[in-house]
């Protein structure tokens, strides 16, 4: 009787073993080799130098694949509202979050072009950010992160300033450089 509860206890440590180790297995060995992914981010900023909207709100979302645990890739769109213009931001993303474990840093870069302005046309748009992401379960990331949205676009048909006040009757372009404190937060499921 005692041989039968011996084997019976090593069968069972040995078969508990065996499935901890084939989880371990299949924890670093996804079966494809990218995941699709989907990030909705609400995004707000703080102009701090040559710009004429000093705040903008925004929504934003990419749809991409994440390669491996630590690199996504994306495209993405969004609606960018500024105190006197509107730009639909088209961008590609990449972000990368080093390390393990639920709560990881988040390094990241959008770039692409606006549309939009009073003259509606295409300008350059790049936002590098760092911050949080949060894994809540197996398909939700909380995200949180701050960066610096820069945007360059041209004011064609103004009015030129003259010395001492006053405005010409000749209209001039201008060009307009954007730099912004930004504050991004969202959800990538």
């Amino acid at each position: 009787m005692k041989f039968l509860l011996i084997l019976f206890f090593a069968l069972t440590v040995l078969s508990v073993s065996a499935q901890d180790s084939e989880f371990e297995e299949r924890k670093y060995t996804k079966e494809k080799k990218y995941v699709k992914v989907v990030t909705v981010e609400f995004n707000t900023a703080f102009g701090i130098l040559d710009v004429e909207s000093v705040t903008m709100a925004g929504l934003q979302t990419s749809y991409g694949i994440e390669l491996g645990d630590h690199f996504t890739a994306s495209v993405g769109t969004g609606l960018h509202l500024y105190e006197s213009e509107r730009f639909l931001p088209l961008f590609g993303e990449f972000r990368y979050l080093p390390g393990n474990g639920p709560t990881r840093i988040l390094l990241g870069s959008s770039i692409g072009a606006y549309y939009g302005g009073e003259e509606n046309s295409w300008d350059r748009y790049i936002n590098p950010f760092m911050g949080f992401s949060h894994q809540t379960s197996d398909q939700i990331h909380f995200t949180i992160s701050l960066g610096l949205t820069y945007k360059e676009y041209q004011v064609t048909n103004e009015p030129v300033r003259l010395p001492g006040g006053g405005f010409s009757n000749i209209a001039g372009t201008r060009e307009v450089i954007g730099r912004f404190f930004s504050v991004r937060f969202g959800c990538r499921f």
